[in-house]
């Protein structure tokens, strides 16, 4: 009589194991490379607070704070979120951010968020402006290339930014 137990034998073992380690090979960089978007993501929505408050103050005040001074900075110290490191602001009203425990590549360099009057870029805002257009996008003076870190919508080029001046945060 015959006894068989039915097992896996070594070579099935191995192909297995050998799938599944290729398998995973592919699979890790996509993972970090989505874990890493979700948080420059956070990272992004942390700016809204300041898009609002920069609406809101541009359309009802008779003259236009200077960088630093538009109440919606981080102060030294808060906590934003555990992926921002501050967030200034501009003469213009333009929002960075800069990022903190991303990955290797998205550490130090900045996101900037620019408000514009017109769907052109002609001119920068102006007491009672209405916002028409908000350009999101890595900063010009980044380190690093960042563009296919940031989700679609906030892609704008250096150009589209514009130039900006008197970053500072609040103290």
């Amino acid at each position: 009589m015959k006894n068989n137990s039915g097992g896996f034998t070594l070579l099935e073992v191995i192909i297995v194991v050998s799938i599944i380690g290729i398998l995973s090979s592919l699979a890790l960089p996509a993972y970090e490379s989505y874990s890493a978007r979700a948080k420059v993501s956070e990272a992004i929505l942390a700016l809204s607070t300041c898009r609002t408050s920069i609406s809101e103050t541009v359309q009802s005040t008779n003259f236009l704070p200077f960088g630093g001074s538009w109440q919606c900075e981080s102060q030294a110290g808060a906590t934003v979120s555990a992926f921002v490191q501050s967030i200034e602001t501009s003469d213009e009203g333009a929002v960075r951010v800069s990022m903190q425990n991303v990955n290797a590549v998205m550490d130090g360099q900045h996101i900037v968020l620019r408000p514009w009057p017109n769907l052109n870029r002609s001119a920068a805002v102006q007491p009672g402006d209405h916002i028409a257009l908000w350009d999101c996008g890595p900063a010009a003076t980044n380190t690093n290339d960042i563009s296919s870190m940031v989700p679609g919508s906030c892609r704008a080029t250096a150009a589209e930014l514009g130039g900006t001046s008197g970053w500072s945060t609040a103290s």
